[in-house]
């Protein structure tokens, strides 16, 4: 009888998790009336018709987190997640195809699949042109980030990416743990706060 308790109460947990309206409410309970939530590409879309149908003080912006050879990166106003286990270089590329960004999540972290050091210096030194990163995570709360958050805020005074916090949630309870502040309103005030922050 135990375990059959026990695979109920993991079966209602994991309905819980699949359900975006249950992100969206959290997020509601934790931030302003102009947070942006960011759902996974394919969670996302139907997050962000939920929001829209039942007015909540929130847009939604389609992400998703990819994973290149080179380590994880965070794909920002996408509508389809690129595919896998490609190059970081060509991830980017086909981020910026479809008018996304391209964030560099818990950057240089030996606990989960991170870009390296050398990865972003490359990066950023060649400065090719559709090859750029667009902004780099220096406030995480996951294990993984908070272990070189200050290396990281530390490297970037050469790399000079616009900053961004996130709560890198891949569970219900770690919704809305992090989060970017930025002068504008909603998902076009993000993205052009980050541009401006990369070109102003």
């Amino acid at each position: 009888h135990r375990r059959a308790d026990e695979q109920r109460a993991q079966a209602r947990h994991q309905r819980r998790q699949r359900r975006p309206e249950c992100e969206g409410d959290r997020a509601r309970q934790h931030r302003s009336a102009h947070a942006d939530a960011v759902g996974h590409a394919t969670g996302g879309h139907r997050a962000r018709e939920l929001a829209a149908k039942r007015g909540l003080r929130f847009e939604v912006v389609v992400g998703a987190e990819i994973t290149t050879r080179h380590g994880h990166l965070l794909a920002l106003f996408i509508e389809e997640a690129p595919p896998s286990f490609r190059s970081a270089e060509a991830t980017i590329e086909a981020i910026h195809a479809q008018g996304g960004l391209a964030i560099v999540p818990h950057p240089m972290s030996w606990l989960t699949r991170s870009l390296s050091e050398r990865t972003i210096d490359r990066i950023v030194s060649r400065r090719e042109a559709g090859v750029t990163f667009d902004g780099i995570e220096t406030a995480n709360p996951s294990l993984a980030g908070k272990m070189t958050a200050a290396k990281t805020r530390a490297r970037n005074r050469s790399w000079a990416l616009p900053e961004l916090g996130g709560s890198d949630a891949h569970h219900l309870p770690h919704v809305a743990t992090g989060w970017t502040e930025f002068e504008g309103v909603g998902a076009t005030g993000l993205s052009a706060a980050m541009l401006y922050q990369f070109f102003g």
